[in-house]
């Protein structure tokens, strides 16, 4: 173990970094899984949540996520900060977008974010196909 750690020394020297402990993570096995400890964990959040993603689909299942949010902000009021974080030209893909769905959340003090990569300005954004033009987070 301690071979490892003397591995990774150099990490926090060029990214930012935080420690967890080991026994504090918990692997999901489906995105089923995912989604209902999301939904539960939104539904529980007595100070904060925060989401980074690529996009926020537009089925039921997403409206059900926004729904319990909503309802835990209106519960909670002020002492729950919501953020949300998505890719600007992913999150705006279609008619039924992530921005559209979101739009409940924004009227309840929720901030949300939306990430446009610089590289991707004026005439370049423009000329791009949509599919093109998003930044994949990975986490």
């Amino acid at each position: 173990m301690a071979q490892l750690n003397k591995c990774l020394e150099w990490i926090p020297q060029v990214a930012p970094c935080f420690s967890i402990y080991g026994g504090k993570v918990k692997v999901m096995s489906s995105p089923k899984e995912f989604y209902e400890t999301l939904l539960a964990k939104s539904k529980n959040a007595k100070r904060r949540i925060t989401i980074a993603s690529l996009y926020l689909g537009t089925g039921q299942m997403e409206r059900t996520l926004v729904e319990s949010i909503r309802s835990n902000i209106i519960q909670h009021g002020e002492s729950l900060r919501v953020k949300i974080l998505l890719d600007a030209t992913r999150g705006s893909r279609g008619k039924v977008n992530s921005r559209k769905i979101l739009l409940p959340l924004v009227k309840h003090n929720c901030k949300v974010s939306l990430y446009h990569t610089p590289s991707l300005r004026g005439i370049l954004h423009w000329s791009m196909p949509e599919r093109w033009s998003a930044s994949h987070f990975k986490g």
